[in-house]
């Protein structure tokens, strides 16, 4: 995957699996956008030590101000197009852990996966095209992803 001079804004990414997942995306080429409530330091450091550009912005993204102030600051520090973000904030990164998630499964025979969706899964309203795809995309694909791994003790 070559993502050189792409964006990539990781919610939830000052550890854990957010980390990993913008650890992994700069790897790739992307420059990193990371947001998260814990200590964002020394995540940035860890990220920025593969070469790439890193910004961080604290935005709790679950009050819509704040949802716009982040994609505003990734817009006007790395030219991030909002709608990509927003594919690659809901889907793309979707897509991309339950992937990562289902190799451990795969080796532990089972396991479970939750993802956290909206109405905008299910209803679509004017003017948030891009919200209402990716979201029904985590739908569908959680969706097909259950189907195809009925057999093998993972839950999704």
């Amino acid at each position: 995957m070559d993502l050189k001079g792409k964006t990539s804004l990781v919610t939830g990414s000052t550890s854990g699996m957010g980390l990993g997942m913008a650890e992994r995306l700069a790897r790739a080429g992307a420059n990193i956008v990371l947001n998260g409530f814990g200590e964002y330091a020394p995540a940035k450091a860890h990220v920025g030590s593969v070469g790439v550009t890193v910004g961080y912005h604290g935005a709790d993204i679950s009050m819509l101000t704040q949802t716009e102030a982040i994609m505003v600051y990734a817009e006007k520090e790395f030219g991030a197009e909002r709608r990509d973000a927003i594919i690659a904030i809901n889907l793309n990164s979707a897509f991309r852990t339950s992937r990562l998630a289902l190799l451990g499964m795969k080796k532990q025979n089972g396991g479970r996966n939750v993802k956290v969706g909206s109405t905008h899964g299910l209803v679509a309203s004017a003017g948030k095209s891009a919200q209402f795809a990716a979201k029904h995309g985590v739908v569908e694909l959680t969706k097909a992803i259950a189907l195809e791994t009925a057999s093998t003790g993972s839950r999704w």
